[in-house]
């Protein structure tokens, strides 16, 4: 900020001069100006002393916010700062000297206030001269009227204002007239303020955008920058040109309301390609609308409704002045917390389309959009709806089998691997594993792009396994006979990863289980797990104790390379998940073969995490409480929501389940993690707003276990017991569907299946 200028420093050493020699004598100043005008003094006079208290910064709650100090903090003196009281002499205000903080809102955190106070070496924090001091060189006089913290102050906002009056006319009276007349006028400092204060305004605006914009794709999943880039750095220098060139693409770009449709087999490179056609547009339509979307099999978040709002939030960055549509949609919601529909997404965007005269879409993948009921056809009937009052440019990509119907009459042109395109990648590999084994496979080189190129029949991913697969060998001789390995069966893609899963099975055997396992839960998981959540998963594994197992989290880039690139890291989502959906399908056609155990190894994994000691406390008594268990226990969430339906998949039940549903304490625990949902950042005690009072086998008829159901019957577990809702466990049961458990649980005498709880 300005330093203020010379004169008034000059009068603020002269007076604290003064000061130092006779006293300030601001008191008197004070009530002499009270006893001319005794109607000011119940406003302006000092309260008393009992009236000044100092919480702890510890003891004070943002809770406690427009709360008197005695109101929220009560009486009980080990949450005030004792301080001494003074002598008469020094009762007059003190005068403080330093840096006074300015920002647009006042402060009301203590912890932040101490914070900020010991590495800036603050006094005080203000806000009337917020974004003003930068631009306007100026002295800052301000009587302290509260502590910056949450508690209410009010009664001594007047006699801190009459104290900065005093000591500011104090201050005017020392600088000469003369002097005064010798500074830089005023109007002439106001307009430079005028450009500085439109600059504030305008990066202010920045912000309000950012923050409407983050709000219509709010979560990492709808953010496709970062999937743009990834997918552009893969690629090979003029690979794809060919597509470009083409006939179809060509129609399809310089026409308005057209749609491309380009299916390819898997693996055949349409997510990179389609990352090319992105490229090419922002290349030669810079004023045009261009949205992206990457579907991925298995993102929560990639609903129709997620979807259309992220392809609004691209297009609504690029418009100045920002548009009014979104602007309107973002108030109607606001102040409920509430997310728009699909209905009014998709008016908001016919809206931005309208106006700008060209407008492209990209889809990838709409056969991996998947992930809710009917999502990619609902997410396509909006696109196309759209396209139909907007003549927008439609491209999307797929596998062949499943939305080729809904692209009968669009331009079509397939998507393949072309020789050219795979060379260039070859060529870029082997230069690159030359480089790094310092070996010479200049006499190799044509062989291998042979081979691979003949082998991969139009499948780039088939190239790219197999070239990973030449790349583990040391010696010029095993990639010579990998090269000249005849057999090849029918199906060329479960070959490659066949002979992938080969390669680490002959890992040593720590290695191999940590791969064998990590492919498992990627396959089983009931949702993408993250990075964190797969390490304390195969930590977990072995037979640990709850002390011990937390010296067995393995690495996480370690785990991948072990996969032999089977498994990635998505870097945006921080989630694990396979390389392709293609090899998912392997996995599931051949998991009989691959994971025998994991049916039964998975929910007793979880179960035995959801009986460690730290959960035998019982449900978490505050929003803070609940979060922090969270935190520290990073795979809380998935076991609590997920244990039950791997429990309900497995054949066997195993002994870990049985635990962990006959303790009371662990169930209402895992019960309030599967029940207590943040709907958004302003929702004081969700962590409470959970079914208390379940046992084990409502938990059990929740989630439809019933090995687990017969076991804990014939314990002697209460068929009729109901929780603080009044559900019985037929009542869950039969909400979620689970017929067969209904079935077990009405032929017992007790069972009442007319039951009412609250909500009835």
């Amino acid at each position: 900020m300005n330093l203020p200028p010379v004169v008034l420093r000059g009068a603020v050493m002269d007076l604290a001069a003064r000061y130092e020699e006779e006293g300030n004598g601001l008191e008197d100043a004070i009530d002499g100006v009270l006893g001319r005008m005794p109607g000011m003094r119940k406003r302006y006079e000092r309260p008393e002393r009992g009236r000044d208290r100092l919480c702890r910064s510890g003891s004070v709650s943002l809770d406690g916010d427009g709360l008197s100090c005695v109101e929220a903090c009560g009486e009980d003196p080990s949450k005030l700062v004792w301080r001494h009281e003074g002598s008469e002499e020094g009762e007059s205000p003190e005068i403080h000297y330093g840096m006074i903080a300015s920002a647009d809102r006042p402060m009301k955190d203590a912890r932040v206030r101490d914070k900020l106070a010991t590495e800036n070496d603050i006094l005080c924090f203000e806000t009337s001269a917020a974004g003003l001091m930068n631009y306007f060189p100026c002295l800052v006089v301000r009587g302290i009227s509260d502590y910056s913290d949450s508690h209410d102050c009010s009664e001594w906002q007047g006699y801190a204002a009459m104290a900065a009056a005093a000591y500011g006319k104090d201050l005017l009276c020392r600088i000469p007239a003369s002097r005064v007349e010798a500074e830089k006028k005023l109007g002439d400092t106001l307009s430079g303020v005028d450009v500085n204060v439109g600059r504030i305004l305008d990066r202010q605006h920045d912000q309000d955008r950012e923050i409407i914009l983050k709000w219509l794709a709010p979560t990492e999943g709808l953010d496709f920058s970062s999937k743009q880039n990834e997918y552009k750095n893969l690629r090979k220098h003029r690979t794809g040109e060919w597509f470009l060139k083409t006939t179809e693409f060509q129609t399809w770009m310089r026409n308005e309301n057209q749609t491309m449709f380009c299916p390819g087999i898997p693996g055949a490179g349409k997510t990179l390609m389609t990352s090319r056609v992105v490229d090419h547009l922002e290349k030669h339509y810079k004023d045009a609308n261009i949205a992206y979307v990457y579907c991925s099999f298995g993102l929560q978040d990639q609903t129709p409704e997620g979807l259309v709002g992220s392809i609004v939030r691209q297009l609504a960055r690029k418009q100045f002045p920002f548009p009014k549509a979104v602007q309107d949609l973002y108030d109607q919601h606001k102040d409920t917390n509430s997310r728009p529909g699909l209905k009014a997404l998709l008016e908001t965007l016919n809206s931005i389309i309208h106006s700008n005269s060209r407008t492209f879409i990209i889809i990838d993948a709409l056969d991996e959009c998947q992930n809710h009921k009917r999502c990619c056809d609902s997410f396509l009937s909006a696109i196309l709806a759209a396209q139909a009052k907007t003549r927008l440019n439609l491209f999307a990509t797929s596998r062949p089998q499943g939305v080729e119907t809904r692209f009968r009459e669009s331009i079509v042109r397939e998507i393949v691997s072309t020789e050219h395109d795979l060379t260039a990648y070859l060529d870029n590999k082997i230069s690159s594993w030359e480089k790094t084994h310092e070996a010479d496979l200049s006499s190799l080189r044509a062989t291998i792009k042979t081979e691979i190129i003949k082998a991969a029949d139009g499948m780039f991913l088939l190239a790219v396994l197999d070239m990973n697969a030449l790349q583990s060998l040391e010696t010029k001789g095993e990639v010579r006979d990998a090269l000249r390995n005849p057999s090849r069966r029918e199906n060329r893609l479960h070959e490659a990863y066949g002979q992938t899963m080969e390669r680490i099975q002959s890992q040593e055997e720590s290695p191999k289980r940590l791969a064998m396992w990590t492919l498992a839960w990627v396959l089983h998981a009931r949702r993408p797990l993250s990075a964190v959540e797969l390490r304390y998963a195969l930590a977990l594994n072995a037979e640990l104790t709850e002390a011990e197992y937390e010296n067995y989290l393995p690495n996480i880039r370690r785990v991948l390379s072990l996969c032999a690139g089977l498994v990635r890291l998505d870097e945006m989502s921080k989630t694990i998940d396979f390389v392709h959906k293609s090899t998912r399908d392997y996995f599931e056609a051949t998991k009989n073969i691959w994971f025998l155990d994991a049916k039964l190894e998975i929910p007793r994994v979880c179960a035995a995490y959801l009986s460690f000691g730290a959960f035998r406390s019982g449900c978490c008594q505050t929003d803070d409480d609940f979060e922090e268990r969270l935190r520290t226990h990073p795979f809380y969430t998935y076991a609590a929501n997920y244990w039950g339906h791997h429990a309900r998949e497995s054949a066997i039940m195993c002994p870990e389940v049985i635990k962990f549903l006959e303790c009371e304490t662990a169930v209402q625990a895992s019960t309030q993690a599967l029940l207590a949902i943040k709907h958004h950042s302003r929702s004081p005690q969700y962590s409470q707003k959970f079914s208390r009072e379940m046992t084990g086998l409502h938990l059990a008829a929740y989630f439809g276990v019933e090995g687990a159901i017969k076991h804990l019957l014939q314990k002697g577990i209460a068929v009729d017991a109901k929780d603080a809702e009044g559900h019985t466990p037929l009542s869950y049961a039969q909400r979620n569907g689970h017929v067969s458990v209904a079935h077990i649980l009405l032929a017992l005498e007790k069972a009442e299946p007319n039951d009412e709880d609250r909500s009835s």
